[in-house]
């Protein structure tokens, strides 16, 4: 590292709707909200729906129900078409800074060490006139000695500055956003750990930064201490994604519809142990059993609440998506019961270690010197052409029950089918 210290974290505002917006500009001023998959819950809301009450994670059958009178504006999730989206982000803002480590699907920090105040502004502003001019998306900067000073820069920038860009290189203007910004909007804070600081007093980010460091060391782990001490301007968070493999890997998913049949609940919970299973491979790593779980919706008043869960172990590591179905089926045909309506379903890998570790063969187990080149072929596809290319025929029965949401926009950059006709 060069020089000062400084990081800019550049986030799209409201991404999901705000892509929404760039391909249909009739939804601009009028509350949006973008639901999940299966159309579950709400993901993503416009400042409109925040201001009519709508919060992140609302049943969005209820939020009809509440909210049909204010005009509100209802959005299947287009990943395919955020992804794309997220993708020209990424590759505007690199044209103009000299690197960039992308954090999440909306978000990426430009690493700009060894600026003056005055190159850092230029900078940050001229980022978000590419973005914006390159994309159509709306974007906020939050500027740091840290990284974790540079998000909560962000929010101050959208939160309490509300200007769209916000510099907290000087160590007074730290403490003047420090002493506004809740604990709970520091980066690494999360609900549980809110709540703790809070039984201890400290409900400030300010608070947080000046507690005793033996406190922290006691009462927290380790990645708490590094959080506290970025608040303080000392860099200790690797932007680089060196924390390891994930332990454990889950999908799930809330059910637009209810199921209530078997196959359709095999069809499902093989497809997400399919694509946990890619996400295994991703990393190079091999699971020892898959926990496997369905239940109704805890809003259903016609019936009895159910749920259940159940676990399979494997004779050995494994990483093949055949696998890791088969064991889905069988304990999907456990869950499965008659007259129950299932609004969310998922599984679990387990007991994750390096794939090529070193275990016991099973003497009279199958033969799986062929699965590792099948599954990088398997993935080399998908990766090429898209997610479900390829795909276990077990899935394909999902198809049938899986309506196009009336509400699902077209995937107008991924597809020439979709591509809007310009007069």
């Amino acid at each position: 590292m060069n020089g000062r210290p400084a990081f800019i974290l550049l986030d799209a505002n409201n991404f999901y709707v705000g892509v929404e917006r760039v391909w249909r500009p009739e939804l601009a001023n009028k509350p949006v909200v973008v639901a999940g998959s299966g159309d579950g819950c709400v993901i993503a809301r416009s400042d409109e729906a925040k201001a009519i009450g709508i919060k992140m994670g609302d049943p969005l059958h209820l939020v009809r129900q509440q909210h049909w009178r204010s005009g509100l504006i209802i959005c299947s999730a287009n990943f395919p078409l955020y992804g794309d989206a997220s993708s020209r982000l990424m590759r505007s803002v690199a044209t103009v800074a000299p690197k960039i480590t992308p954090y999440s699907i909306d978000e990426c920090f430009i690493h700009a060490h060894g600026m003056s105040d005055q190159q850092l502004h230029q900078l940050a502003i001229q980022a978000r006139e590419r973005v914006l001019a390159w994309t159509g998306l709306g974007t906020g900067a939050g500027i740091g000695p840290t990284p974790t000073l540079a998000k909560l820069g962000s929010y101050g920038a959208k939160r309490v500055l509300k200007t769209g860009l916000c510099n907290l290189m000087s160590p007074f203007d730290r403490e003047q956003l420090m002493a506004l910004a809740p604990v709970g909007e520091v980066w690494g804070i999360g609900p549980s750990l809110t709540a703790r600081l809070a039984a201890m007093g400290v409900t400030t980010a300010a608070q947080f930064a000046k507690l005793p460091r033996h406190v922290v060391e006691r009462e927290f782990p380790v990645t708490v201490l590094r959080t506290q001490l970025e608040l303080n301007g000392i860099c200790a968070v690797d932007l680089q994604g060196n924390d390891g493999p994930r332990e454990m890997i889950n999908v799930s998913r809330s059910f637009g519809s209810r199921i209530e049949s078997l196959d359709a609940l095999i069809a499902a919970l093989v497809e997400f142990a399919s694509m946990a299973s890619a996400r295994l491979r991703k990393q190079g790593s091999a699971a020892s059993a898959i926990r496997v779980y369905a239940r109704t919706s805890p809003f259903e008043t016609k019936s009895a609440p159910y749920a259940k869960t159940v676990t399979v172990p494997f004779a050995q590591p494994a990483f093949d998506a055949r696998v890791f179905a088969r064991a889905a089926s069988q304990a999907a045909r456990s869950i499965f019961k008659p007259g129950i309506r299932f609004s969310k379903a998922g599984v679990l890998l387990m007991g994750i270690q390096p794939a090529d570790a070193m275990n016991q063969q099973d003497l009279f187990g199958y033969d799986d010197t062929s699965q590792d080149r099948l599954m990088s072929t398997l993935d080399e596809i998908n990766s090429r052409f898209g997610r479900g290319t390829v795909k276990l025929a077990r899935t394909m029965e999902l198809g049938g029950s899986r309506a196009r949401p009336e509400s699902l926009s077209p995937a107008y950059s991924c597809r020439l089918a979709d591509l809007k006709v310009v007069f």
